[in-house]
């Protein structure tokens, strides 16, 4: 690899270079809930027993993603309370971001992945 290319690899993954998915609905948020006297964590809104009238589990608890990493989360993006706000910005720096249509175990034999991983890393 040449000097430039050392350097522009160096500044990329100083900057941050991602990769993900973000058309899968993730879980991003659990439920607590107490079923016959012992407490359940319930990951996925079909898990959910007692259910509440007019309430939208799967908007509560799933986020785009690749189906184990949801978007905002490997954006590293404060999203933790449900119905705040959160700060949009990244909590650490990204010079290049590439969310695909993937499962996060398909995202490294995807060619557009594989693609654009080269070209970021060979381009001058």
């Amino acid at each position: 690899m040449t000097h430039r290319g050392r350097f522009r690899l160096s500044a990329l993954l100083a900057g941050g270079l991602l990769f993900g998915g973000d058309c899968t609905q993730t879980p991003s948020h659990c439920l607590v809930e107490t079923v016959d006297g012992e407490v359940r964590v319930r990951l996925h809104p079909n898990d959910v027993v007692n259910r509440l009238p007019g309430v939208d589990y799967t908007r509560l608890m799933l986020a785009p993603g690749d189906g184990r990493v949801t978007k905002a989360s490997a954006l590293g993006r404060n999203r933790m309370v449900f119905g705040v706000g959160g700060d949009d910005a990244t909590s650490f720096p990204l010079a290049y971001a590439v969310f695909l249509c993937r499962e996060h175990s398909d995202l490294p034999g995807d060619p557009t992945f594989r693609d654009n991983l080269l070209n970021t890393l060979l381009t001058p």
